[in-house]
């Protein structure tokens, strides 16, 4: 099975009832609907997996449905985050700022007594 991404616009004169309706017949159109789905006003993207056998079915039930006006199948890569760590070793700087602070400490001092 492959990751695929959904996205397709619908008419704006949908009312809330019939925006509800056509999302959830889209998401009968799927092979393997989606647990979560996600809508928006306009604009709705699911992301759902599939053999790429069934896509073509898809894309022919999204054709001829007169409520979309137009959508886009993409193929997706499964993310994967990498965690780096670096170790970071003191520069000559941050030693000139540490004497630079005692010799601030030892002036106060000497204006104390």
């Amino acid at each position: 099975m492959r990751y695929y991404e959904l996205t397709y616009l619908f008419d704006k004169n949908l009312t809330a009832e019939e925006q509800k309706k056509l999302a959830e017949k889209v998401i009968t159109f799927l092979p393997n609907p989606p647990a979560k789905k996600e809508d928006g006003f306009f604009l709705t993207t699911l992301e759902f997996y599939s053999p790429p056998e069934k896509i073509k079915e898809l894309e022919k039930n999204l054709k001829t449905d007169s409520q979309i006006l137009k959508f886009m199948i993409l193929i997706k890569e499964a993310s994967r985050i990498e965690v780096r760590r670096t170790l970071r070793k003191p520069t000559s700087e941050t030693e000139k700022k540490t004497e630079e602070k005692k010799v601030e400490l030892k002036e106060i001092e000497k204006k104390l007594d």
